[in-house]
C-alpha cells in the first residue's frame, strides 16, 4: 500500500509492488487482507514464470537450489504438512484462517473428489505464473471474491496455500513433496525456546517459521531481545539492501 521497511535501502535487486499495481479493481483496496493481496501475487508486471513466495515469518535456514523447489521436469514441488485440511461449514467459531480453509477443502473436494488432503507446510511457496493463472481461470468468481474482502472473512478461501497448490497437483504440474521444516510457536515458554534456539543453531532445518505465541505483554522486551540474538546468530551478515546502522555492531555491509 504504497509502504515500505525503514531499514530497506534501494538496490538493482529489489523492487517494490504497490497493491494498486496488481489489484484488478481499485475499488477493493486499500486492503488488509493477506489472502486477497495472495490472489493477486501473479499478476505482478514482469514476474518471472517461476518464482518463490515467502510469508514474513518464513526462513530459509539452509543452503538451497532450484531443485529445491521445482523438479527436474519443471513441477513445482507442493510442500504438504501432516495436518489435514478440514471438513465442513465454518463455524461462527472459527478465526478467518481456519474458515477460508474449510471452504478450500469443500471447494478442492467439490471439483476434484474426496480424496484425503492437508494442509501445506509452513515453507515457502514454489509458484508458476502459468499454474496461478489456470487457477484463477479455473475459479474466477471465488478469486474475485477473496480480492473484494478488506479483512479477513468467514467467505475466504486460502489461495496460495490451497486452491494454486492443489491445483497444480491435480493437473499434473506440481509434485506433493515433504519437506525439513519447523514451526516455531515463540513466546509459549522460554525455557522451552531456548532449547529450540539450540537446536536450530546447531541442526538447521531448511525452512524455519517463527510464529508470534506471546501471551501478553509481560516479558515481551526481554523475548524481543533474546529473538534478536537468535537471528543475529543465525543470519550473521546483512543483506546488501540492508541499512547496517541496524546491524550489530562492528558487521559491515
Amino acid at each position: 500500500c504504497g509502504q515500505k521497511p525503514k531499514w530497506l535501502k534501494a538496490h538493482s535487486k529489489i523492487s517494490i509492488v504497490a497493491h494498486k499495481d496488481i489489484f484488478r479493481k481499485e475499488a477493493d483496496l486499500p486492503t488488509f487482507n493477506s489472502m486477497a493481496i495472495e490472489a493477486n501475487l501473479h499478476h505482478i508486471q514482469g514476474l518471472s514464470e517461476y518464482y518463490l513466495y515467502f510469508n514474513d515469518d518464513v526462513f530459509l535456514t539452509r543452503p538451497m537450489t532450484e531443485s529445491d523447489f521445482f523438479t527436474k521436469e519443471g513441477k513445482a514441488r507442493i510442500f504438504l504438512s501432516k495436518h489435514p485440511l478440514e471438513n465442513g461449514p465454518p463455524l461462527p467459531s472459527d478465526n478467518g484462517f481456519y474458515a477460508a480453509n474449510k471452504n478450500t477443502a469443500d471447494l478442492l473436494r467439490l471439483v476434484f473428489g474426496s480424496e484425503k488432503r492437508f494442509l501445506q507446510a509452513h515453507t515457502p511457496f514454489p509458484g508458476k505464473v502459468s499454474i496461478s493463472t489456470r487457477a484463477e481461470r479455473m475459479f474466477p468468481n471465488v478469486f474475485q471474491q477473496v480480492s473484494s474482502h478488506r479483512f479477513r472473512s468467514q467467505n475466504d478461501f486460502t489461495i496460495t496455500n490451497g486452491i494454486i497448490p492443489y491445483v497444480a497437483v491435480e493437473s499434473g504440474l506440481g509434485e506433493a513433496s515433504s519437506a525439513d521444516s519447523h514451526t516455531w510457536n515463540f513466546g509459549e515458554d522460554s525455557e522451552k525456546d531456548g532449547k529450540v534456539a539450540q537446536h536450530i543453531l546447531a541442526s538447521p532445518p531448511q525452512f524455519l517459521c517463527i510464529q508470534d505465541a506471546l501471551k501478553e505483554d509481560k516479558g515481551a522486551e526481554k523475548a524481543a531481545r533474546f529473538l534478536k540474538q537468535f537471528l543475529q546468530s543465525l543470519f550473521p551478515h546483512p543483506a546488501p539492501w540492508e541499512d547496517g546502522a541496524l546491524s550489530p555492531p562492528g558487521r559491515g555491509e
